[in-house]
């Protein structure tokens, strides 16, 4: 068995470490570093179940994108609701 898939694995995983670790350290950009963080968890998921290295960076890419999407959904969700209460409330 190659080395190959637990080094791929292990980069993907570093890559997520460092990128939760820069998240913390910023603010504003919070949504997109979760996405990508995420992102970079499925790239290694991929990397452990064999999948060729396009296929992980596809996976990777992929990922971000939807789940980039649905943070940017549920933040936009969350202010609508905010702004219905605050209407709701007179203020």
């Amino acid at each position: 068995m190659s080395s190959l898939p637990i080094l791929n694995v292990l980069l993907w995983g570093v890559l997520a470490a460092m990128l939760v670790l820069t998240d913390l350290t910023l603010n504003g950009v919070q949504r997109i570093l979760v996405a990508v963080s995420l992102g970079a968890l499925v790239g290694a998921g991929a990397a452990a179940l064999g999948v060729s290295v396009a296929g992980q960076i596809w996976g990777f890419l992929g990922a971000t994108a939807v789940l980039a999407i649905i943070l940017e959904i549920l933040r936009m969700r969350r202010r609508w609701k905010a702004r219905q209460e605050e209407q709701a409330h007179g203020h």
